[in-house]
């Protein structure tokens, strides 16, 4: 008995893989001729049912139903996002510890430049203490020290300058004559 094709959509391939493949241990030319011949085999079918006026394209309002259901699914996305937060907070711990691993390391830094700068200090005030100061040494450490009290070297004024030619300041109170005659 022979069963209309409607019936069946059986198809047979007009080729074998024998004649598209001369060397069967190819594996991937030997799936590239599986992959052909099936490819032929969906055209033939295609040309058939449209010979035989059947659809076999899916409508376009056509919605499959889904294997899983709607709650399965909504327990997936919770457990995606669970670990997409799981995987941004690791990430936001490592920079944390890399952030406090600088912080300590330039603390470090500052407190070896500190405790270089007063040893510095201290021998620089131990050297003045048993007067092995150099003149070049003093004038930096006179510097140094009118900078940190706020003091520095006085300008001389006009009466300073005028003590220093007349003797006397200007601005001083004066002998009386009868003082000076005799």
């Amino acid at each position: 008995k022979k069963v209309p094709w409607v019936e069946s959509f059986s198809v047979l391939a007009r080729t074998t893989s024998e004649e598209l493949v001369e060397d069967v241990d190819d594996d991937l030319k030997r799936e590239l001729a599986f992959y052909e011949i099936a490819l032929a085999g969906v055209k033939d079918c295609q040309e058939m049912c449209r010979s035989s006026s059947i659809s076999f394209e899916r409508p376009g309002d056509y919605y499959a139903e889904m294997i899983k259901s709607d709650d399965h699914m909504l327990k997936i996305r919770k457990q995606l996002l669970e670990q997409a937060a799981k995987v941004e907070a690791a990430e936001m711990k490592r920079k944390q510890l890399d952030a406090k691993k600088y912080g300590k390391a330039l603390q470090v830094e500052r407190q070896v430049e500190k405790d270089k700068r007063k040893k510095q200090d201290l021998e620089t005030i131990n050297k003045w203490r048993k007067g092995k100061v150099t003149a070049t040494e003093k004038a930096k450490e006179e510097e140094l020290l009118n900078l940190a009290t706020g003091t520095s070297a006085k300008k001389k004024g006009l009466n300073d300058f005028i003590e220093e030619k007349t003797g006397r300041r200007p601005d001083a109170p004066r002998k009386s004559s009868k003082r000076l005659a005799y």
